[in-house]
């Protein structure tokens, strides 16, 4: 399984709770997260400088191909669009014929308690916002609409196929989009 943008393995525990034998490649640049386990082999890498310096990431990462390629909590800190697709085809990239990508997008436009603390940016969906209820740290976030989660399909269409869609998480059970590709 790779894991890319695994934060503090969360997942990846989760998914060896489930199956104690899987094997996790994690991939992120916050190291004092961490807790590795068995089985999982950590690369230290920049996802953001990555694209940013418009390296290959599909190349950057240090993975074989995984029957699972997930990738939760992130994209909606990834802020332009064709950095957005790079990360989806690396995920792809790195799935094994048959294998499942799974990616979340945060949809937090739907939530007016969130909206209220929003600072919009220039573009459509971009804001700022505040980390923990702190006002003296903002980051940048974007906020997915149904039409650019369709682009990002599009992007690996030819070599995928939609398994489904679903929205999920947050008091309202719909904060988070998620898309599960197959790849062919």
């Amino acid at each position: 399984m790779l894991d890319l943008a695994c934060g503090n393995l969360r997942f990846a525990r989760f998914a060896q709770s489930r199956c104690p034998d899987v094997r996790v490649w994690a991939v992120d640049n916050c190291d004092d997260l961490l807790r590795t386990g068995p089985n999982v082999r950590y690369q230290h890498l920049d996802i953001a400088h990555v694209l940013l310096d418009e390296v290959d990431l599909a190349r950057a990462i240090k993975a074989p191909a995984c029957d699972l390629c997930v990738c939760f909590g992130f994209m909606h800190h990834v802020p332009l669009p064709q950095h957005r697709a790079a990360v989806v085809r690396a995920l792809v990239d790195h799935a094994a014929p048959g294998g499942i990508v799974a990616i979340s997008f945060w949809q937090f436009e739907r939530d007016a308690r969130i909206m209220a603390k929003a600072q919009p940016l220039s573009d459509p969906g971009d804001y700022l916002l505040g980390w923990q209820d702190r006002r003296d740290v903002r980051r940048y976030c974007h906020s997915f609409g149904e039409d650019e989660i369709d682009l990002l399909a599009q992007a690996v269409a030819a070599q995928t196929q939609e398994v489904e869609r679903f929205s999920a998480d947050g008091k309202t059970g719909d904060l988070n989009r998620y898309l599960i590709l197959r790849r062919t």
